[in-house]
């Protein structure tokens, strides 16, 4: 009896047998378009196989691999999707971290306090309507934007501090036409791409600290700044029906 081994998802040369390509790791080798091309190839091969092949319990074994590769690919691609959904996240949180120290020059420069309650509860305020509109839980979006708004207050009072021993001439970015429109834009992004993770994965999980953590590289960020905003961003999840009808009536 003909021995029939798994197909394996690789890089085929057309004169070979499906069944004799050495073992890839699935998730590798779909990191480029070029290699999904290189899958369908594969398949291609596998199908030529199956109508060249007069016994049926070989042509139904080689159908079944093909179903279990295509599945074992599109379980790779949804996770391969929701990881980069969370690098973008916390790159667009950095980002947003990282025009700080310009809001603290600007605002030494024209004696304005770092402190701006009324602006911190727009903010919020926003924040909390895009997250219904998504269908995000507000009380969590609402912890995590002050949890920013505290991690960002933080590095203005620590970069406003050096200045007293360091002046700069350097001429900050302009708060009202620049930055500020770059905030509101950011923090749309990041509550888009919370939502995404979050209906696409579930709750962010604790195994992505270090990776947040490598990716929040601003200075004046403490350790204790980077856990604050990522037990925040740990708690968000999905509006329930009741908090739902709450926030509607």
């Amino acid at each position: 009896m003909q021995q029939i081994l798994p197909i394996q998802v690789v890089n085929c040369q057309a004169d070979q047998s499906i069944l004799r390509c050495p073992t890839h790791n699935v998730k590798d080798r779909l990191a480029s378009s070029n290699n999904l091309f290189m899958v369908l190839q594969t398949f291609e091969l596998a199908l030529v196989k199956t109508r060249q092949s007069a016994n049926p319990s070989f042509r139904r074994t080689i159908v079944k691999n093909i179903m279990l590769s295509l599945f074992l690919i599109s379980i790779f691609s949804l996770q391969a999707s929701a990881e980069n959904i969370s690098k973008e996240l916390f790159k667009a949180m950095n980002e947003r971290l990282s025009y700080m120290e310009d809001v603290a020059l600007f605002k030494a420069n024209h004696h304005r306090p770092i402190e701006d309650i009324e602006r911190e509860k727009l903010v919020i305020k926003k924040a909390v309507i895009t997250a219904r509109s998504l269908g995000i839980e507000a009380t969590q979006i609402e912890n995590f934007f002050q949890a920013q708004i505290a991690v960002a207050k933080a590095i203005q009072y620590r970069y406003r501090a050096d200045l007293l021993s360091k002046p700069t001439t350097r001429k900050p970015k302009d708060l009202q036409k620049f930055v500020r429109p770059e905030l509101v834009q950011l923090g749309e992004t990041i509550i888009n791409k919370i939502a995404a993770r979050i209906k696409s994965e579930g709750q962010f999980q604790p195994t992505q600290f270090s990776e947040f953590s490598e990716i929040i590289d601003v200075k004046y960020v403490s350790q204790s700044d980077k856990r604050l905003l990522f037990d925040a961003l740990l708690k968000i999840k999905l509006q329930t029906k009741k908090s739902a009808v709450r926030s509607n009536s």
